[in-house]
């Protein structure tokens, strides 16, 4: 073959283009300098594009918004170590595999800077995604305390210290000596139950949360007209709280129509916490950041909790109005408190409960009928003693007045032999029940009982007395048996 010379390339047929490779109805040309936004483009054409650009912007902002939003809220749940599933205190913990136990209770600050629980309720989902239990644990259950790291309730911290063991206290002390790892100790102490979860709502925050969504609808099954607070919300059905109504919703304790249990008090505290969350958790006010924001700051210093954010509170919540038509059982008591003004745990009749509860046993008879409603005795009835101890000249003259005026009898007015600081109600055995009577009408007594003295029942005034004396009901079987009234709100 002769060698090529340059002049030959152009003679290459492999450079020449075939004709097949070229598109014959579609030459291409050149790209716009503007590119997918030239001018060359249509009008309509750049007007979606810019469109579509602004919805995709105006999503990723709510979104970032929405999300960063949540995440404000879940932290600001105060987050304190309290769970102890590995407890030796756990019974059938292989029957109890899937189950979920979840603690909730209702702490009042406004009883002093050291609350106790309000109320205490725990809702049992089993582990076939069965009917929910909410078994609920009177304030005033007589317990033996084991011994508690101490807690700090105004810092929401535990303490580098420890609380003793004690013998013959309240239920309800557990919080306020501990926190919440020394009430879930006592609750699966009682039970055998396994806590998955536990949550402290501040009855107080609830009224503030309100505040902050600009007022919450709230569905009520009755009108709360409570016989220490008065009338709180005049009528049944949708209502809208605001930050007094909400709070009074929440204390009202002894609502005319409400059952004998707490069931009434713990439905309604439950529908505020409910609608509180709902609203904070809403679209439009997760896309509010101001409004978002001025709740997280209530939820910080009004909800401690372990193992819950605040999806898994508001589920909780709703749980607990009985979503799902669950029972509602209150931990069995004897018929009468004890003579220190306790109520005393039907031990066979709760084991059976607790134990129904652990290996998914159908709940006995014995442990949800509706504990006693035994008659408290009606202030009229009542003659208490009033003693000064404090440093205020004619206090018990005054608050004598003010007793007789909510229908109390008295006795003797006078100082006492010493001065004391705290503000107590002294009685014998035989006079118990009425001295819880005038333990409600005076909240910050506290009582004390004489077992060796008979037919007494004296209020002695200390330094800390706050000036409160409430007004008492009587008593009436009406009160004590009526029922939650069904279908009237969801």
């Amino acid at each position: 073959m002769e060698p090529r010379t340059a002049g030959d390339e152009d003679d290459d047929p492999r450079d020449t283009p075939d004709p097949r490779d070229e598109p014959e109805d579609h030459p291409v040309g050149p790209v716009p300098a503007g590119g997918p936004w030239s001018q060359d483009i249509g009008h309509r054409a750049r007007r979606l594009r810019w469109a579509a650009v602004a919805v995709a912007l105006v999503v990723f902002v709510a979104m970032t918004v929405g999300w960063s939003s949540k995440l404000g809220l879940d932290e600001g749940i105060h987050q304190v170590a309290g769970l102890d599933p590995e407890s030796a205190a756990v019974l059938d913990a292989d029957a109890q595999a899937g189950s979920h136990n979840v603690l909730l209770l209702g702490v009042d600050t406004t009883t002093g800077a050291d609350p106790g629980a309000d109320t205490i309720v725990l809702a049992h989902v089993p582990a076939d995604g069965g009917a929910v239990t909410r078994l609920s644990f009177p304030r005033n259950l007589e317990i033996n305390r084991p011994p508690c790291q101490g807690w700090d309730a105004a810092t929401g911290a535990y303490l580098d210290q420890t609380v003793p063991a004690e013998t013959r206290t309240t239920i309800d002390s557990a919080y306020r000596s501990g926190g919440p790892a020394c009430a879930v100790r006592v609750v699966q102490q009682l039970t055998g139950l396994s806590l998955s979860g536990f949550a402290a709502v501040d009855l107080g925050g609830l009224g503030d949360m309100a505040g902050a969504l600009g007022g919450l609808p709230v569905c009520l099954d009755r009108p709360v007209v409570d016989g220490v607070l008065g009338t709180v919300v005049p009528g049944a059905g949708e209502t809208s709280l605001d930050t007094t109504t909400a709070a009074g919703v929440v204390r009202a304790r002894h609502v005319q129509g409400d059952p004998g249990t707490d069931e009434g008090l713990v439905d309604r505290q439950q529908r505020v916490l409910a609608a509180a969350l709902d609203g904070a958790l809403s679209t439009p006010a997760l896309l509010n950041p101001w409004r978002s924001h001025a709740f997280g700051q209530v939820l910080a210093r009004s909800v401690v909790a372990d193992g819950m954010d605040a999806d898994q509170l508001l589920a909780t919540a709703l749980t607990l109005r009985g979503i799902g038509g669950g029972p509602f059982v209150t931990v069995p008591t004897s018929a009468e408190n004890n003579s220190r003004g306790n109520a005393m745990m039907r031990d066979r009749d709760a084991s059976a409960l607790f134990k129904a509860l652990r290996t998914g046993a159908p709940i006995p008879d014995s442990a949800s009928a509706p504990p006693s409603t035994a008659s408290v005795p009606s202030p009229s009835t009542i003659t208490v003693d009033v003693l000064n101890a404090s440093q205020r000249q004619g206090l018990a003259q005054e608050v004598a007045s003010r007793l007789r005026a909510v229908t109390f009898g008295i006795g003797s007015v006078s100082n006492a032999s010493r001065p004391a600081a705290d503000t107590v109600i002294r009685f014998s055995p035989d006079r118990a029940a009425e001295a819880q009577v005038v333990a409600s009408a005076v909240p910050s007594a506290r009582s004390v009982a004489d077992a060796t003295a008979s037919g007494v029942l004296q209020l002695v005034l200390g330094d800390s007395f706050d000036g409160m004396i409430r007004a008492i009901p009587p008593n009436s079987p009406a009160t004590a048996t009526a029922g939650l009234t069904s279908g009237a709100c969801s």
